[in-house]
């Protein structure tokens, strides 16, 4: 399941939406909260579910990410990186893709890993 948090007024509905989960107990495993941003990651993580994080101008930058990875680096198992961008290039995946900033096994993780977990895919081929 995918639960999508707006732009607008993020840090309230954020938390709204987290509290309308606390009635249906079990659903973690299953459930993605995406757009997340290093001020709303925290309450997702702790809550156990799992987290996307958009990287684009306008929802959280490659700084962003770089925050939320320094911050909660015990939940870097449930960190999912995607994009919407859509036609538009953002220059901030590809930062990721080439950055020192993190090791190729967290850079592993975010964009491919975790995704692969999240959904249960097997890797066919090479």
């Amino acid at each position: 399941m995918g639960i999508h948090t707006p732009r607008s007024d993020k840090l309230a509905i954020t938390q709204e939406i987290l509290s309308i989960l606390e009635s249906y107990s079990g659903l973690e495993a299953i459930t993605v909260v995406d757009h997340c941003t290093p001020e709303t990651i925290g309450w997702v993580l702790e809550k156990g579910y799992w987290a996307g994080v958009t990287l684009s101008p306008v929802k959280a930058s490659f700084s962003d990410l770089g925050q939320i990875v320094e911050r909660h680096p015990g939940h870097l198992n449930r960190i999912m990186c995607n994009t919407d961008s859509g036609s538009i290039f953002y220059e901030d995946l590809y930062d990721l893709c080439q950055s020192d900033m993190f090791s190729p096994k967290i850079r592993n993780q975010l964009v491919s890993e975790n995704v692969f977990g999240f959904f249960r895919l097997r890797r066919t081929g090479s």
